[in-house]
């Protein structure tokens, strides 16, 4: 009769579990454009127009854009450049580590743009866009 040995547990790293790329663990700050909960949003503006929408839920955050494109050259120009402002001081602000909250910080899309003021809604669409 053979005497049988525990088997020793075997570490992660040296099975396929830990090649698994399903068990990647995520951050929880994602600033994705999905939303998971009610949103705090405001209206990116500049000389008084309303280009777009910045919204958070707490954890992603990001932009709601204007749903008519308006014949305006000038104002699609000035639309497009919002969006890429919006989207690089979010970018930033992802790379720092900073909570998602901080999207509605006015300080950051200033002096080009200013931010409205924060509404409390169920979804980032903005009922003066629609």
């Amino acid at each position: 009769m053979t005497e049988e040995m525990p088997e020793e547990p075997t570490h992660p790293r040296w099975t396929d579990a830990g090649l698994d790329p399903r068990r990647v663990e995520t951050p929880q700050i994602t600033y994705q454009s999905k939303v998971t909960g009610p949103v705090r949003r405001a209206q990116l503006t500049r000389d008084g127009v309303c280009l777009l929408t910045v919204w958070t839920d707490g954890t992603n955050a990001g932009m709601a854009k204007l749903l008519h494109d308006p014949a305006d050259r000038a104002e699609r120009v000035a639309r497009r450049d919002a969006a890429v402002h919006a989207r690089r001081v979010q970018g930033q602000a992802y790379r720092r580590g900073e909570d998602p909250q901080v999207v509605l910080d006015p300080a950051l899309y200033a002096p080009e743009y200013e931010l409205g003021q924060i509404q409390e809604a169920e979804r980032p669409s903005s009922p003066w866009l629609e």
